[in-house]
């Protein structure tokens, strides 16, 4: 595959995540968003990098599942067994 075939295709790819991220209510990004921050800081990450990982969640909706997974399941461990 030629160069600009290669950007055309990577032009959609993105095109069509950024769709993705853009048909969740800002309010639920919003919220989703938070909760992976929470447990960025649970897990200790530092918070200058907490950027990184929110920034590819804004742009990238596999991404975010993946986060997002990981954030609610640690964060129902805590609750659940630190109560």
């Amino acid at each position: 595959m030629d160069r600009p075939a290669q950007e055309f295709a990577r032009t959609e790819i993105v095109s069509s995540s950024q769709d993705l991220i853009r048909s969740k209510s800002s309010k639920d990004l919003a919220n989703d968003l938070k909760i992976i921050r929470v447990w960025l800081f649970q897990i200790g990450e530092p918070e200058e990098d907490h950027h990184l990982v929110i920034d590819k969640c804004k742009t990238d909706p596999e991404a975010l599942s993946y986060f997002l997974h990981y954030a609610r399941e640690s964060l129902f461990k805590a609750i659940c067994y630190n109560t």
